[in-house]
């Protein structure tokens, strides 16, 4: 049996953060022994584990004057448990997981989940302090080129992607309209991103402010401890004076909500392999997002999504009233997506993961 210690930043909901959870759900307990390690404190996903059973270090780090300590602690945890294998995830258990465990008898493994665009000082740092690591997994062929690009080895780089558990998307049914008070018969727009610049938010607000069909927009994520756009994207729709915007912050819900969900829309700057985009396709979702590699790995324009130019509201604008309007081809869009999602299992992941453990324990 492997041990293996899971890194990562935090627990609370994200696309990291959730992928980490399947991961750990999914993995056959009888060939690896999973123990989590999170560095910064609380978390929905930290309390699911330890109610499962899972043994979960929390280092509470709340400062970055505490990354020292961190490193300190995270060594003094491998030393205790031993594992075979440290897999970090998220940029700085990426780094303080290496550090830690300089001179230990542990393969480490990074998970680049997304591009560190305009971060060249910690792109620096990652490339300075690679010979530390064994192998670099990746969730999408453009982070894989784009960590080549920053110097990184890639001959230590591994794609493995991300997965959906089928199994859990069977949702109750349940009136989202009566919860939130919309008395309409408006379509719903959904939105899946927590509050962050990556997200873009400003652009959809105002592309929605030139859509010309009528809609109901649901915000569904919040602001991280690093970061909270939530006011400045309230401003926002408060510039374009826009009704019927509902912000849902942080909902356990998701799937439910998907299933009342009209049309899915991102408005995301860069990605790694978007969660919440391989969930709208399971659902069967008529898709509009940026036009990134990363997307574009995914989905193909007019085929399974349309894929919009970054930062151009009115291309936006012109997409949501023309899947608004065309039923047809929105419900052939959503049937393609659908299809293309199956391409996603969980299972399929788990079967990468064991071959990677593996082979960087040969």
């Amino acid at each position: 049996m492997k041990k293996i210690l899971f890194l990562i930043t935090g627990l609370k909901p994200g696309g990291a953060e959730l992928m980490l959870e399947k991961i750990i759900n999914n993995v056959d307990q009888s060939l690896i022994e999973p123990v989590i390690c999170t560095l910064t404190p609380d978390g929905e996903i930290k309390y699911k584990l330890i109610n499962k059973g899972f043994k979960v270090y929390d280092l509470s780090v709340t400062s970055p004057l505490h990354l020292f300590k961190a490193i300190y602690k995270v060594r003094k945890i491998v030393t205790r448990e031993t594992p075979s294998i440290i897999h970090c995830f998220m940029w700085h258990s990426n780094i303080i997981g290496r550090i830690a465990t300089i001179g230990l008898k542990v393969k480490v493994i990074s998970s680049v989940r997304v591009k560190l665009i305009n971060r060249t000082i910690w792109n620096y740092i990652d490339y300075f302090t690679q010979k530390l690591v064994n192998i670099y997994m990746v969730n999408s062929k453009s982070v894989k080129k784009f960590i080549i690009q920053n110097k990184i080895n890639k001959n230590k780089i591994r794609f493995v992607q991300n997965g959906l558990e089928f199994n859990k998307l069977n949702v109750v049914k349940k009136n989202i309209r009566e919860e939130l008070s919309i008395m309409n018969n408006h379509p719903i727009i959904s939105m899946v991103a927590n509050l962050r610049e990556q997200k873009d938010y400003p652009t959809m607000i105002a592309a929605l402010a030139k859509v010309k069909s009528p809609f109901n927009f649901l915000a569904i994520g919040s602001g991280t401890e690093f970061e909270d756009e939530k006011e400045r994207i309230k401003k926002c729709v408060k510039q374009f004076n826009l009704k019927n915007i509902h912000f849902l912050g942080h909902r356990k819900d998701v799937f439910t909500i998907l299933k009342e969900t009209d049309l899915w829309v991102s408005s995301t700057l860069y990605e790694g392999q978007s969660n919440a985009l391989l969930e709208a396709m399971a659902f069967g979702l008529p898709i509009i997002t940026t036009n990134i590699p990363e997307n574009a790995e995914v989905v193909t324009n007019n085929k399974e999504a349309l894929l919009i130019d970054v930062k151009n509201p009115q291309a936006t604008a012109d997409a949501i009233d023309l899947l608004l309007i065309n039923k047809q081809l929105a419900i052939q869009l959503g049937n393609n997506a659908k299809l293309k999602s199956k391409d996603y299992d969980i299972k399929t992941v788990i079967k990468k993961l064991n071959k990677l453990y593996d082979e960087v324990l040969q």
